[in-house]
């Protein structure tokens, strides 16, 4: 069974031919009205293997350039920030780098993390990390309580990835051109 057949309906999932409903630690199927297919009646689902099954939907996985280093992503993510400022051009050698910011606790490393290498700037209030094999831009800290990682490094759960906001651009190359619909900002994200 793949977590693709289940949907929510109110306060129980619903498969294609059947009711979940969770009663105390379990997870209880039942046929639902009007189902086409033969289901037993009680059949008992664990709900630690439910809530496997219900998070792979949404794990969202990646890696560097060289699969050194590898992490997921528990959440369901969607908007990315291009970052057009000239650091993080020198950084990546491009016009800028795309990311997605998530909470802390949402993420963590599955691989690898030993061969993280980290870069400060000595002048300014910016860090960079990267696979010391490769020398991928790797996740790092946004803030005390949010990351952020790479959107090119996302290599399963980024099907609805779009571009949100565009920020620096007021400090962007004069070859790069914004070809879409994301929100531009001169400066910084402010929301």
């Amino acid at each position: 069974m793949t977590l693709d057949r289940w949907t929510l309906q109110g306060s129980a999932y619903q498969c294609r031919s059947s009711y979940v409903v969770h009663t105390a630690s379990r997870l209880k199927c039942r046929p639902a009205a009007g189902s086409t297919s033969v289901v037993k009646p009680f059949l008992w689902i664990s709900f630690l293997s439910f809530y496997r099954l219900k998070k792979e939907k949404f794990m969202v996985t990646g890696q560097c350039n060289c699969g050194a280093i590898a992490f997921e992503i528990d959440v369901d993510i969607s908007e990315v920030f291009f970052c057009h400022c000239s650091i993080c051009r020198k950084s990546t050698g491009s016009n800028g780098i795309a990311v997605v910011v998530i909470d802390n606790d949402a993420f963590r490393w599955t691989q690898g993390k030993e061969k993280i290498l980290t870069w400060k700037k000595p002048d300014g209030d910016w860090q960079t990390w990267f696979c010391q094999t490769c020398g991928s831009p790797l996740p790092g800290i946004n803030d005390e309580s949010r990351m952020f990682v790479p959107a090119g490094l996302i290599t399963k759960g980024g099907e609805s990835l779009r571009v949100a906001h565009h920020i620096w651009v007021s400090s962007k190359a004069v070859w790069d051109e914004i070809g879409d619909l994301g929100k531009q900002h001169r400066e910084s994200f402010e929301g």
